[in-house]
């Protein structure tokens, strides 16, 4: 894929760079078909991963530092979404880490690039934050904050009080 391809898509999202700084992984959205795309810098080509045809709306992209991706994505179907690695982005296979998070908002990769943390919200309103190895395992949730205490503004979980 190349430029004209991103200007078919209708909604670009979620832009990182790669720790090596020469690719950025984006999420895109045409018509209801969601993907994550892998931008080569120097070449300015694009390429899609391999995202498990049950995924619906990417909505998190985060890079370890060896040059992995892990993306949170809804499942058709139902509202739990499962957290995803990639680990050779050159290959573009994703596989599924761990399944059942309700309503992530975002994902992030410890500086070492052994665990993973997500931020989701229960079906109360909570707040809750998971961490887990990279691998999906060991996964414990570590925070959790009333309904009430946390809003979203230009799509970020912002901290009341």
């Amino acid at each position: 894929s190349d430029q004209r391809d991103l200007a078919r898509a209708s909604n670009l999202y979620a832009p990182q760079w790669s720790p090596d700084g020469k690719f950025i992984a984006y999420a895109s959205l045409s018509g209801s078909t969601a993907s994550i795309s892998i931008l080569d810098i120097g070449t300015g080509t694009a390429k899609e991963l391999t995202v498990p045809s049950r995924v619906l709306d990417p909505v998190g992209l985060a890079w370890t530092p060896g040059g992995g991706l892990c993306f949170v994505g809804r499942n058709a179907g139902d509202s739990l979404f499962s957290l995803y690695y990639t680990a050779d982005v050159s290959s573009g296979m994703s596989v599924e880490i761990a399944t059942g998070v309700r309503y992530p908002e975002s994902v992030a990769v410890s500086p070492g690039g052994a665990a993973v943390a997500v931020f989701a919200r229960g079906e109360d309103g909570r707040i809750e934050l998971h961490i887990m190895r990279v691998d999906g395992r060991a996964r414990k949730t570590v925070l959790q904050l009333p309904a009430g205490t946390v809003t979203q503004a230009g799509g970020f979980t912002q901290w009341i009080g």
